[in-house]
C-alpha cells in the first residue's frame, strides 16, 4: 500500500486506480492553472494533496457512512476550485455533487 491509499482506507474508503486517476489529472490540471486563476497557495502538488484533496476525501469518508452505500446529492458552495465537491464525486460515484461559486473564472 501506499500513503493514499492507507489514507483512504483509514477515512472507510476503498478507492480504485480509476478513481486516483482523476484526482491525479485534477491536480495537475489545478497546478498548470493556479497562478492564473489563483487557485491555491500550495508551492508543490504533493501539499495539493495533503491540504485539498486529502480534506475532500475524509469529508467523503464521513459521508459514505451517513448514506450507507445510498445515492445522496451535495452541494458545495463557494467552491472556489472544487477540491471538496470534486474529490467527494470521484469517490463517491453515488453522490450528485453540484459545485457552486460566484466567480465565473473558476
Amino acid at each position: 500500500m501506499n500513503k493514499r491509499t492507507d489514507f483512504t482506507a483509514a477515512c472507510g474508503l476503498n478507492l480504485s486506480e480509476g478513481q486516483f486517476a482523476p484526482l491525479e489529472a485534477y491536480v495537475d490540471l489545478i497546478w498548470q492553472k493556479k497562478d492564473d486563476l489563483n487557485l491555491t497557495a500550495a508551492q508543490t502538488k504533493q501539499e495539493m494533496w495533503d491540504r485539498h484533496i486529502c480534506d475532500a476525501l475524509a469529508l467523503a469518508g464521513v459521508l459514505n457512512k451517513l448514506a450507507a452505500d445510498n445515492p445522496f446529492t451535495l452541494a458545495d458552495f463557494g467552491a472556489g476550485a472544487g477540491y471538496i465537491g470534486f474529490g467527494v464525486a470521484m469517490a463517491l460515484p453515488k453522490a450528485n455533487v453540484t459545485l457552486i461559486d460566484s466567480l465565473q473564472k473558476r
